[in-house]
């Protein structure tokens, strides 16, 4: 009876949740008064790139992917939970797709789709889906190692809003608030790297996301 109920129960959010939550993020993403910083930082690759941000910066990141790639398509990586179908749903609602997986080493299976991806942009939460809190896994290092793509860190930050008491210190912006959208310089992982060398190159894309992180809330100067 209790796995009955949570089926039907998961079967209604699965249909109601995505339409309320992708409308409620557009009014809110009106309401707010946005800046771009670094989006020059994209204008000289023509192929794919691979868009990193941290989970608790996800919130807002589906309204600048148009307005920095606006010809292009882009799959997110997203755990194949039900939290992650959710996402899936949400973000199909803003013109993206989806991969199920995770930001660890992740699968052979996973590895191998990706590395069949040869015209579509990718979305990582690297720290995703569980944390540690901005801790960058090898996953993205070895999905770029794979399919040549760099990868852009990105990150969003307002003046006024509340970090969530959850792992990934979500952050929700208030309404009317200000913001800002930061797009780092690509990072290109070697050819060459050898099993042995991700995790300190994974170490430096972390170091390269907080640094993005960091200059997003000192823009918007992020008031909690």
């Amino acid at each position: 009876m209790a796995e009955n109920l949570l089926k039907i129960k998961r079967k209604i959010i699965k249909k109601v949740a995505p339409f309320f939550v992708s409308n409620l993020l557009k009014l809110l993403h009106k309401t707010i008064k946005w800046e771009i910083v670094g989006a020059e930082n994209l204008k000289d690759i023509e192929g794919p790139v691979i868009f990193s941000f941290f989970h608790g910066r996800m919130m807002m990141l589906g309204f600048i992917y148009r307005k920095l790639r606006k010809d292009r398509k882009i799959k997110m990586i997203l755990s194949p939970h039900f939290d992650g179908e959710i996402g899936a749903l949400i973000a199909e609602k803003f013109g993206v797709g989806s991969i199920k997986g995770s930001s660890s080493k992740g699968s052979l299976k996973l590895l191998k789709e990706i590395s069949k991806i040869k015209d579509c942009d990718i979305g990582i939460t690297p720290d995703g889906p569980r944390g540690p809190f901005q801790k960058v896994k090898s996953g993205v290092t070895y999905i770029s190692k794979v399919t040549g793509f760099p990868i852009i860190p990105v990150a969003y930050s307002v003046d006024k809003g509340k970090k969530l008491k959850s792992w990934d210190k979500f952050l929700v912006p208030y309404p009317f608030s200000k913001g800002v959208y930061v797009i780092g310089k690509p990072i290109y992982v070697p050819d060459d790297l050898g099993k042995e060398e991700i995790e300190s190159f994974s170490k430096h894309i972390e170091d390269e996301m907080v640094k993005i992180n960091d200059l997003a809330d000192s823009i918007a100067g992020l008031k909690v």
